[in-house]
């Protein structure tokens, strides 16, 4: 296997729309009965700060953050997916790592992120990372991480 890279804002959005395209069925419920991937990926490209573990010139693991609340009061975690092939080996881990750090280098006060309830693994990897549920719809959970 290649050695895999990461980075930040490399990937452009046809490439963001093949990944999450591939990790779809992964997302609780899947990400194509919620949104159009390829507008969503659109947004993210365009607005959001994409940290990417990349294998072979494909994204295998991608961490969006959007960082645009002028009051810098919160940033908000929009996807985290990493390719199932992939999983377990700490990508998502680190990629979140990272954001997590970025966003405390400009100073938010706090991490936001919303996971769906049925989604048990992603929210034991968010409480690893000292994200605290915030609000449960039952159908949504609202997790924050105070910086």
């Amino acid at each position: 296997m290649e050695k895999v890279t990461r980075c930040i804002n490399k990937s452009n959005a046809t490439e963001i729309a093949g990944h999450l395209k591939e990790c779809n069925c992964q997302f609780v419920p899947k990400l194509s009965s919620r949104i159009n991937i390829d507008q969503y990926a659109n947004k993210i490209f365009e607005k959001a700060v994409r940290f990417e573990a990349i294998n072979q010139g494909k994204i295998i693991g991608l961490v969006a953050i959007y960082c645009n609340d002028e009051k810098k009061s919160s940033a908000y975690i929009t996807s985290v997916s990493v390719k199932k092939d992939y999983q377990g080996m700490g990508i998502g881990s680190e990629l979140l790592d990272a954001g997590i750090k970025y966003v405390k280098t400009l100073e938010f006060k706090s991490i936001e992120l919303e996971v769906s309830s049925m989604n048990i693994k992603a929210i034991n990897l968010y409480e690893k990372k000292n994200f605290i549920l915030h609000n449960n719809n039952s159908e949504l959970v609202l997790m924050r991480l105070e910086i």
